[in-house]
C-alpha cells in the first residue's frame, strides 16, 4: 500500500471479486518481502459478492466500511442480483467473518444499492 505494508487475499473469491484475472499480477522475488510489515487482509469488494458464515442461513451484502448487511429475504437477494443471486454466496471462516462490523439489516429494496457500493470502490486499498 502507499506506506509500504502488504495486504494479502485470504481466497481466491476475493480476489476474483477485484480482478477478472492476473494480468497484473507482478512477480517479485522473495527477498524483496523481507522485513514488509503486513496490513489487514484485503475484503471482498462491496457490492459485488454476498457472503455467509458455515452453519448458518443468513446471507450477508457487503458494504463499504467492512460492512455486512443481512439480506432479509430472498426476494431481496433476487432483487438485488437477480435470479441467480445465490451463485454469487461465497461461505467465509468465523475468523474472516469477524473482521466485518455488522450493520443495519436490509428489510427493504430501498436499504442497499449493490451498483452504487460497487461504484464507491475503486481499489482494495480504499477499504484498508
Amino acid at each position: 500500500d502507499a506506506v509500504g505494508k502488504l495486504h494479502l487475499f485470504l481466497s481466491a473469491s476475493i480476489y476474483r471479486s477485484w480482478y477478472a484475472n492476473f494480468n497484473a499480477v507482478r512477480v517479485v522475488p522473495s527477498s524483496a518481502l523481507t522485513g514488509v510489515e503486513y496490513g489487514k487482509a484485503v475484503a471482498y469488494h462491496p457490492g459485488v459478492r454476498l457472503i455467509k458464515l458455515a452453519g448458518d442461513s443468513k446471507v450477508y451484502a457487503v458494504q463499504t466500511g467492512r460492512t455486512l448487511r443481512w439480506i432479509q429475504t430472498e426476494a431481496f437477494a433476487r432483487h438485488f442480483y437477480g435470479d441467480l443471486w445465490h451463485r454469487r454466496v461465497d461461505t467465509v471462516s468465523q475468523t474472516h467473518f469477524d473482521s466485518y462490523t455488522l450493520g443495519s439489516v436490509i428489510d427493504e429494496v430501498t436499504d442497499y444499492n449493490p451498483g452504487g457500493e460497487i461504484a464507491a470502490q475503486l481499489t482494495p486499498g480504499d477499504e484498508l
